[in-house]
């Protein structure tokens, strides 16, 4: 009788196990690509949710979080180290901003950062790396769109900065 149970034990694990895993699997992927309209945001960050959507409304937009997860995570890597933030455009979308930079920037930092962010994954536009002023470094961009600005130049021009997200085109 142990033979039996041995070759029983040697086909479930062969055939069985991965047919299981298989159909599993299978199922799981179907629900998922199915499954549209995904939004999962850190209970920090839902507040810079509704106030970009907000801010959409206000100038005649309306903005739809959709298939998105907005997150704090790691986001330096060898290539980025100064990083705080990214945008990765995978299904889902996922915006990552790092908590240890996030909770030493001031306000302004913060919702310049992930609006940033927002205009990558929920408008889909690359970054704008225009100058108002022809310079290196640049200090006075014309767009939330490029890769860093200033906190005070961004309260200065928040209003400029905002119409101009709103009314780009990917």
């Amino acid at each position: 009788m142990y033979k039996y149970e041995r070759l029983f034990i040697t086909v479930f694990f062969i055939i069985y196990i991965p047919v299981l895993l298989y159909m599993v699997l299978n199922v799981i992927n179907r629900t998922t690509k199915v499954r549209a309209g995904l939004v999962v945001v850190d209970e920090q960050l839902q507040p810079y949710v509704d106030r970009f959507k907000a801010e959409a409304y206000k100038r005649g937009k309306t903005v739809v979080f959709s298939d998105i997860i907005i997150l704090f995570g790691e986001t330096r890597s060898e290539a980025m180290p100064n990083r705080v933030g990214y945008c990765a455009s995978t299904w889902p979308r996922s915006i990552v901003i790092s908590r240890e930079v996030f909770k030493n920037m001031d306000e302004a930092s913060r919702e310049m950062l992930i609006f940033h962010e927002f205009g990558h994954c929920v408008l889909d536009l690359p970054h704008d790396e225009a100058c108002n002023i022809e310079q290196y470094p640049c200090k006075f961009p014309k767009s939330i769109m490029y890769p860093s600005v200033e906190s005070k130049h961004y309260i200065q021009n928040r209003d400029a900065y905002l119409d101009e997200l709103f009314n780009k085109t990917p």
